[in-house]
């Protein structure tokens, strides 16, 4: 059983749709000037370097020229969308669907720009045409319903206690964008965005790297002897999902005996199915320490943790699935101690909720679950390297691009005040749960996106360039305990010229992974392209720390996506294949990176 989401989900409207502290105006301000008028809307929209901001907004993404262009570009998308003549109502509708072309998937407000902030106004212009297009579309009754998962798929952040803009806020911000943004160079000045890249693995982070394989969490769960899922010989990741059904066939498939998954797999390597879903996921997914969770973000339906250990224990005649009253961004933490997830707030709960054959759903009301305040979204988690009774967990937010998992690498859009914020999760006692005991944050100029390793001592971030990703940088994280907390240091150790979006970090820290939305220049010619320049495809790419080796792990047809990839503790690679050509979306896992030296 699964449970409806509390409030729908879709992260990119945060920035315009999240900035509110006041509902109380009724009518629009004039404004003498541009300036005044440029000025006012930035206040609205929380921009850092503006006097009188209202709302730090930037918390999740970060309001500055290039984001604001981006925005007002969507923007004036969903406005010609909206007055196309050559468009029936329904194809209108499903252009701001996640993907255009497949009505089974959520709305998203990266398809309505700045719109997505007004949505909720009844009386706006655009709020009316589009619900009379829902209404001759699907009739009365449906067409309320689907409006609604339109609006709510808007609504960020997702908290309740935050407002959305009042009518006159939004009037003043959209009278600023119909206008083309004027005095915004001049109002938000910044210096030269990153214009090149050149691959760096400094002597700190081979130092740090090679500390890990002994010291690390992959380590630390090997000498603890955390059991690996379907291994049938103890710390020996070779020796895993080899099982075998009653038939005589593998529970879990290897991807070469499955006719639309021949092709999938890195040469050299293992890769076997896990799973198929019954339905779709939404944004990331992310497993357990152990491998025997996976959790998804799930659109209008809300969150799941899926347990494999029910297709072990019957041989894949039946599967477990816990519906969870979350909307996305699942983390579990390192020591397979608990999962972090978003959703009317965030929420951690220890994992023995999940490993309750009893639990069937998860309201976040149960005595193993906390409510965390201030954690923003698309965290990343780690732990700190001590006495596991001790250690604290820590959270790592800054400025984020939302990645839908269907088209193109979302272009970074990171400016030169980006911080990283670490917030403290601290436990309260026994019977207490956890709480943010402290916040810290480090400069990361033009950095976003950002993922920690499992020991908490590094961080990946996208380099946001003029117009494209400039790769990734690695930082080293110090963390010091003092009589007033912990101090936190950053420095700069590595730089990955790479494309692709959020990289996670393996458990021994030597590795990180990502996915990334093929392109032309990703073929050595224009014929090898052309299968795919009408249907896009995802592969998975793991980069060594060490050497700087870009590890291509999966070769998807067209049509197929192979998203979100997610290392387990002993190595095994876990990511979502969305494969359009079959409606099918399948967990996979990948042994690409054992064994080597």
């Amino acid at each position: 059983m699964r449970l409806s989401l509390l409030v729908a989900s879709l992260p990119l409207a945060v920035a315009v749709a999240a900035c509110s502290v006041s509902d109380d105006a009724s009518t629009d301000e004039s404004f003498q000037t541009e300036e005044e008028l440029a000025t006012r809307a930035l206040q609205v929209l929380g921009a850092q370097r503006i006097e009188g901001a209202q709302q730090q907004c930037n918390k999740c993404h970060d309001i500055n020229r290039k984001s604001l262009r981006v925005w007002e570009s969507q923007y004036k998308g969903a406005l010609a969308n909206l007055n196309d003549p050559n468009k029936t109502p329904r194809k209108k509708l499903d252009a701001f669907r996640i993907d255009p072309g497949n009505n089974r998937t959520p709305y998203s407000p990266q398809r309505l720009g700045f719109l997505a902030a007004g949505i909720h106004l009844a009386d706006l212009p655009e709020s009316k045409q589009i619900g009379d297009l829902f209404k001759r579309s699907y009739g009365a009754t449906r067409g309320a319903e689907e409006y609604r998962k339109l609006r709510d798929a808007a609504r960020m952040p997702i908290s309740p206690e935050h407002d959305r803009l009042s009518r006159s806020e939004f009037s003043v911000v959209k009278t600023w964008i119909d206008k083309g943004l004027p005095k915004l160079d001049e109002l938000l000045p910044e210096s030269v965005r990153p214009t090149s890249c050149e691959t760096r693995i400094s002597p700190a982070l081979e130092a740090h790297v090679r500390a890990m394989k002994t010291k690390g969490w992959a380590a630390r769960n090997k000498d603890q002897q955390v059991p690996m899922f379907a291994c049938s010989t103890t710390n020996d990741p070779t020796k895993c999902f080899d099982q075998k059904a009653d038939d005589g066939k593998d529970v879990f498939a290897e991807v070469e005996t499955v006719a639309y998954a021949r092709t999938w797999k890195a040469a050299g390597s293992k890769m076997r199915l896990l799973h198929e879903m019954a339905h779709s996921t939404s944004f990331w997914s992310r497993n357990s320490a152990d491998g025997r969770f996976v959790s998804s973000g799930g659109g209008e339906d809300g969150a799941f943790v899926v347990d494999f250990a029910k297709q072990l224990e019957t041989r894949g005649k039946e599967h477990r699935e816990i519906g969870v009253s979350a909307s996305y961004d699942p983390s579990f933490m390192p020591d397979n101690s608990g999962l972090l997830i978003q959703g009317s707030g965030t929420h951690f709960c220890t994992q023995d909720l999940f490993t309750n054959a009893a639990t069937t759903s998860v309201s976040f009301d149960e005595p193993q679950c906390s409510s965390l305040n201030n954690v923003a979204l698309y965290q990343s988690v780690g732990r700190r390297l001590a006495d596991n009774e001790l250690s604290d967990y820590f959270i790592v937010n800054n400025s984020f691009e939302s990645d839908d998992g269907y088209g193109s690498d979302p272009e970074p859009s990171f400016g030169e005040d980006q911080k990283i914020q670490i917030k403290v999760m601290v436990s309260l006692g026994t019977e207490g749960g956890y709480t943010i005991g402290q916040q810290g944050e480090v400069d990361a100029p033009w950095e976003g996106d950002t993922m920690m390793s499992p020991s908490t001592q590094l961080v990946a971030s996208r380099i946001s360039g003029e117009d494209k990703q400039e790769g990734y940088s690695i930082r080293l994280i110090k963390s010091s305990m003092g009589d007033s907390g912990y101090t936190f240091q950053a420095e700069n150790v590595g730089t990955f010229c790479v494309p692709g979006g959020k990289a996670n970090f393996s458990f021994d820290e030597r590795y990180i992974v990502t996915h990334h939305y093929l392109t032309r220049e990703d073929f050595a010619s224009d014929a090898e392209y052309a299968p795919y320049k009408g249907s896009s495809a995802a592969d998975i790419y793991v980069i060594d720390l060490l050497t700087g080796e870009n590890i291509r792990v999966t070769r998807m047809a067209p049509g197929q996506l192979a998203l979100f990839p997610h290392f387990r503790s002993d190595g095994w690679l876990y990511f979502i294949v969305r494969d359009r050509n079959t409606d099918k979306e399948l967990y996979v896992a990948s042994d690409v990176v054992l064994g080597r030296e």
